[in-house]
């Protein structure tokens, strides 16, 4: 019969895996300008959008209901950590809102997404939808 003290080394090998993958945070979740101006048109409970770009830039333009806090603050505020509904980080060209988010989200009890693309992304996809609603009139033949 084997000691206890091998037995529990034999245990902790076994679930040691388990231990380390439940504790490895998963990646944050990007929406589309589309999929954002969805949650956006439909009022969704308890979404908060935060944008992190400079404050100049946000007093230029900014999406509608956003909240403007530097990224310290964003990090920093553990009442970000918790909330009725989704958290969503906005960028200008999406590079510094995906890292906020996974930093955010590994202690967060609410989902913390952010805006895939940025703002560069949000207009491209506003400057689209305006080029297909305008009607282009067919060509008269001579």
């Amino acid at each position: 019969m084997k000691s206890l003290p091998a037995l529990a080394a034999a245990l902790i090998f076994l679930l040691a895996p388990l231990a380390v993958k439940a504790q490895t945070p998963k990646p944050p979740q990007g929406l589309s300008p589309a999929e954002l101006a969805g949650l956006m048109a439909t009022g969704a409970d308890g979404l908060e959008v935060v944008d992190v770009r400079p404050a100049s830039e946000f007093a230029d333009y900014h999406l509608p209901g956003a909240e403007n806090l530097d990224p310290g603050t964003v990090l920093g505020d553990p009442g970000l950590t918790f909330g009725p509904g989704p958290l969503v980080l906005v960028d200008k060209d999406g590079y510094q809102a995906p890292a906020l988010a996974g930093m955010l989200g590994a202690k967060a009890k609410r989902p913390v997404k952010y805006l895939r693309g940025g703002l560069l992304a949000w207009w491209g996809q506003s400057e689209l939808s305006l080029v297909r609603k305008v009607a282009v009139p067919p060509e008269e033949k001579p």
